[in-house]
């Protein structure tokens, strides 16, 4: 889908992801990326891989495109004791600049080069000359906690994935072997060790990591967390698809978060993630769309 909008051959696309698979390919293409909070869309029909943390997003060439079709999408069916989209309607909301933004430097920071940080940095940079403060945890030791946490548990969520998958692919492994691939097989590896105590575990720390990423945006006032949507642009050849790092944290959480295509090294797209409150995915919508608007 992504690559499909990046070509020019389709305005939008459907895409899913667990934990990077919608905004990382729309970075690397240079398209808008979005994902809804957890269970927003309707996901019927769509080969399950883990219950609380599979999305169904949106890539698209525009933002208002992008919107426009997950609105649709959620108002035409629903999302089974969910409800709707927050912000879904037929008349796209208005442009909101963000008047805060917490910036969020996690492992991921190691993971890309001298220009995509000097090219991140300018953008903080440009945004606050646009009048968005911006905070970090160089200046704010709440968002120090708050990463700290993060990365303390965020692995919890490679955990979390592996138990929810076991059913069906421990039925697919015993049915065809090695006919499936080895990133399953070890997966189901990893889900052997664990049992539910360690998964009930798992949720309350996901459950108490999430309390604290929406108190640390009220408390400080701020619209969203803003980081990168993958680390840099996208690898040669077809041995890996990219690092999950940057989309990790906001898939385990089940926040709504969007991929921006404002970045470029060598010529080569990379976007900005923001990433919101869940359930406030209009609110989220109405910041991205006053950057894509400022900076493209």
């Amino acid at each position: 889908t992504a690559a499909s909008v990046g070509a020019g051959m389709l305005p939008v696309g459907l895409g899913t992801q667990t934990q990077g698979s919608t905004l990382r390919p729309a970075s690397f293409c240079g398209a808008v990326g979005f994902k809804p909070t957890i269970h927003a869309f309707n996901t019927a029909g769509i080969h399950p891989l883990s219950s609380t943390c599979d999305h169904l997003g949106v890539i698209g060439a525009t933002i208002e495109d992008v919107w426009m079709i997950a609105s649709q999408l959620s108002l035409g069916i629903g999302s089974p004791g969910y409800g709707f989209l927050n912000g879904a309607a037929d008349v796209l909301p208005v442009a909101v600049a963000p008047q805060k933004l917490v910036v969020l430097y996690t492992r991921g920071w190691n993971e890309i080069d001298d220009d995509a940080k000097q090219q991140f940095n300018a953008t903080l940079k440009a945004l606050t000359e646009g009048g968005v403060q911006i905070v970090s945890k160089d200046i704010e030791t709440r968002v120090q906690a708050f990463e700290d946490a993060l990365e303390r548990d965020v692995d919890g969520a490679l955990d979390i994935v592996a138990y929810e998958m076991q059913w069906p692919y421990r039925d697919y492994i015993a049915r065809f072997g090695t006919q499936i691939g080895k990133r399953i097989h070890g997966l189901i590896k990893r889900a052997d060790a664990l049992q539910p105590a360690d998964y009930a575990a798992l949720l309350e720390k996901r459950r108490a990591i999430r309390a604290q990423a929406r108190n640390l945006l009220a408390e400080l006032g701020a619209d969203a967390y803003i980081t990168l949507a993958s680390s840099g642009p996208a690898p040669r050849g077809l041995k890996e698809s990219g690092s999950r790092t940057f989309l990790t944290p906001g898939s385990w959480l089940g926040f709504p978060a969007f991929a921006l295509p404002l970045l470029h090294s060598a010529g080569i797209p990379f976007g900005i993630q923001l990433l919101g409150a869940d359930h406030r995915d209009g609110n989220l919508f109405a910041a991205a769309r006053w950057i894509m608007r400022e900076f493209t």
